[in-house]
């Protein structure tokens, strides 16, 4: 876990993948980040398992997290 919000998000942001996400399964939350800037990305948010992300980068998708 700490690689994919250290390591592989520096690489990704740096890369310019324009949208990441990364599943927390032990804190049952959705780490959603966009915009990349340098080693980083611009914005961010957390998304609770049970809620819907929505994505900031294609329109019309979106994931359903109830039965994760």
């Amino acid at each position: 876990m700490s690689d994919d919000l250290g390591v592989m998000l520096r690489i990704y942001a740096q890369a310019g993948v324009p949208e990441y996400w990364v599943a927390d399964v032990k804190a049952r939350v959705i780490h959603q980040m966009w915009a990349p800037s340098g080693l980083t990305y611009a914005e961010r948010r957390v998304i609770t398992f049970g809620d819907r992300v929505q994505s900031e980068t294609m329109n019309g998708l979106g994931v359903d997290t109830a039965a994760l």
